[in-house]
């Protein structure tokens, strides 16, 4: 109860072996129980609970004959659960999970190949750990990636990255599918030529507006402002006060309580004051001034999660 996973790009944690993945407890201190012996090599991304306690793993983990499994289903102690067939086999870069009610699982992620299977840049898996065959997404991630997935009450699918859309020379940076992968809304296009923007992260909020975090890279350099809105007509709403910072990013987005939002990402100011990567902002995009962490971190906060006593628990790079 109160547990923290934690992956990345790293060989320890604490001085203990601990290859891309540690479980810890609410002090921080790590948990001996969970011990991964997944990967040699590789990072991991991203994590998802199932109700039977074990737990779904994504990356770019390695093993020891070098072959990437970036999708892995672990035992509650950490050792693969080697009935998951597709581990075996999946080539990508997985970069996000999200569980639906039913069981089923969708999996974002950056394909390693832009043709053929595994291509698309989402997939759903059944109970059964085998792909969804009433899941046919209308995307094609090519050489970006399907970074950000958020399910809405209705069954319809958000989705943030880079991506091609069958059929339509646009690359999107924010979309939304049907719960069978036909595409319902493109919110965010992008010409073809501003290769590095990118959607990292996308929230649907009460009243069926979404708020997107973007990267626009130096190749939009009309484009400095990195948090969208978009009404629940799926317009742009240009009277929402955005984070700013040029060749910045908001990779993570979350419901902190009271209808506010915690934000981290590559940024410095928010609503003109020093705020390094880290923000909670009220519903109309502005800063809240009761929160205060400083000037925030010297590194990009990469990801955002809550605990069960509301703390927020913050990932990224190279933060103090």
């Amino acid at each position: 109860m109160g547990k923290i996973l934690i992956g990345g790009d790293f060989a320890a944690y604490n001085e203990m072996a601990r290859p891309a993945a540690a479980r810890l407890n609410a002090d921080g201190s790590l948990d001996s129980t969970f011990a991964p012996g997944f990967a040699v090599g590789g990072a991991v991304f991203a994590f998802s609970c199932r109700s039977d306690g074990k737990i779904w793993i994504g990356g770019g983990m390695e093993n020891s004959s070098g072959a990437r499994r970036g999708l892995q289903l672990l035992n509650k102690d950490g050792s693969s659960d080697d009935s998951f067939v597709l581990g075996t086999s999946f080539p990508g870069f997985v970069l996000t999970l999200l569980p639906q009610a039913d069981g089923k699982l969708l999996v974002g992620y950056s394909p390693a190949s832009s043709s053929g299977e595994f291509s698309e840049g989402i997939m759903r898996l059944g109970a059964d750990g085998l792909p969804d065959p009433t899941f046919t997404p209308a995307t094609a991630a090519e050489t970006g990636s399907v970074d950000a997935i958020r399910l809405l009450m209705d069954g319809r699918i958000l989705l943030a990255g880079r991506m091609a859309i069958d059929g339509q020379s646009t690359h999107a940076r924010v979309i939304r599918l049907t719960n069978s992968g036909v595409l319902d809304a493109i919110l965010q296009p992008a010409p073809d030529a501003f290769e590095s923007s990118r959607g990292f992260a996308v929230v649907a909020l009460p009243d069926s507006s979404v708020l997107a975090g973007l990267h626009f890279g130096d190749d939009w350099a009309g484009e400095t402002t990195q948090l969208w809105r978009f009404t629940p007509d799926d317009e742009r709403d240009l009277a929402f006060t955005q984070i700013s910072r040029q060749f910045a990013s908001v990779n993570a987005i979350v419901e902190a309580g009271d209808g506010k939002w915690a934000v981290g990402g590559d940024f410095t100011l928010v609503d003109g004051v020093s705020q390094g990567g880290i923000a909670l902002l009220n519903q109309d995009g502005t800063r809240d001034p009761d929160f205060d962490a400083g000037t925030g971190f010297d590194g990009p906060v990469e990801s955002i999660a809550i605990d069960i006593t509301g703390r927020l628990v913050i990932g990224g790079d190279s933060i103090t």
